[in-house]
């Protein structure tokens, strides 16, 4: 038997890249409007594939909110009590490069599988966009599969780069850091936790530093004792 041991998000909802480990049997618990339904959803979507015929959204706490998976892909909020109209506190991302995962583990001998989807979607268009499907034996995915560091923080990598990357096979994963940028402690952080992650996995981790943001000057970037 395989058993659900991870579910990732990235840009889903309110979710920007979230890793949900899963142990044993668990409840989803919250108050009304905090993404209970929203994490069902996207199990959903990967176990279905996403597809329009089978994919039938959980109602949301107003039971009037219209869902989609545009609207999930955006982050949209819909006024509870207008449904037709957005919320006016949350304001929904202008384009979504999504990306959704399971990762199950065998019962017998701890092999994990990955399946999961990417969509795109943009705040002008009314519909959402399919990028790939895949399944993945004997690797268990993360959110460092689909997103990268920047200076100005966490962004989803295009689709076709993830696509060669699981289509290819890892050696190795790489990770850019910029001292110096608002960013830095975070960066390091996400690394830190990347780096464990790889080395359970037997790949090796590359690192990439560069000298960039508010605190660096631009003949500080290039300074051989920065």
């Amino acid at each position: 038997m395989k058993r659900l041991r991870r579910i990732v998000l990235v840009q889903w909802y309110l979710f920007e890249a979230e890793e949900i480990e899963i142990q044993g049997h668990a409840a989803v618990i919250g108050p009304n409007a905090s993404g209970k339904s929203s994490l069902l959803d996207a199990v959903q979507a990967v176990l279905t594939g996403a597809h329009g015929r089978y994919w039938v959204p959980n109602a949301s706490a107003s039971e009037r909110s219209i869902r989609s998976l545009r609207d999930y892909c955006l982050g949209v909020v819909r006024d509870p009590d207008r449904p037709e109209d957005l919320s006016a506190d949350l304001r929904p991302r202008e384009a979504a490069q999504t990306y959704l995962a399971l990762v199950f583990e065998d019962d017998q001998d701890g092999t994990p599988y990955s399946a999961g989807l990417a969509l795109s979607a943009t705040i002008d268009s009314s519909e959402h966009h399919i990028e790939g499907r895949f399944v993945l034996p004997r690797y268990a995915v993360g959110v460092a599969d689909f997103v990268e560091s920047t200076p100005q923080g966490r962004r989803p990598l295009p689709w076709s780069r993830v696509d060669d990357a699981l289509r290819l096979g890892c050696a190795a994963i790489g990770f850019t850091i910029y001292p110096g940028s608002d960013a830095q402690l975070e960066m390091y952080e996400e690394i830190s936790v990347m780096r464990e992650e790889a080395a359970r996995k037997g790949i090796a981790t590359v690192i990439w530093s560069y000298p960039r943001g508010e605190a660096v000057t631009k003949d500080g970037e290039t300074g051989i004792d920065v």
